[in-house]
């Protein structure tokens, strides 16, 4: 019998946060939207990209402020190294 175990890697096994609020802000700054602390970020991460997005923008969620904070986001992370990137204690024990 094989098995299968399949994780979600950002915020389950990892603590990816950092590394997110670094590129979700330089997209924001960049595109001329205020950036956020780290507390705001935390009350507003989970579910889909676009929902998070939404809330990161408030008032200015039109669908195409949406748009582009996600694909420059996307961007940001994609090529980021991830330096800040590190496992939850005990996550690889548990694996």
């Amino acid at each position: 019998m094989k098995r299968l175990a399949i994780f979600d890697f950002d915020g389950t096994l990892f603590d990816s946060v950092h590394d997110v609020i670094i590129c979700f802000n330089k997209a924001l700054s960049m595109n001329g939207f205020p950036t956020l602390t780290r507390e705001e970020y935390i009350e507003r991460l989970g579910g889909n990209i676009d929902e998070i997005v939404s809330l990161i923008l408030k008032d200015k969620n039109s669908k195409e402020n949406i748009e582009l904070i996600k694909k420059d986001y996307q961007k940001f992370y994609d090529e980021s190294n991830k330096d800040n990137t590190l496992p939850f204690q005990n996550s690889l024990e548990v694996l």
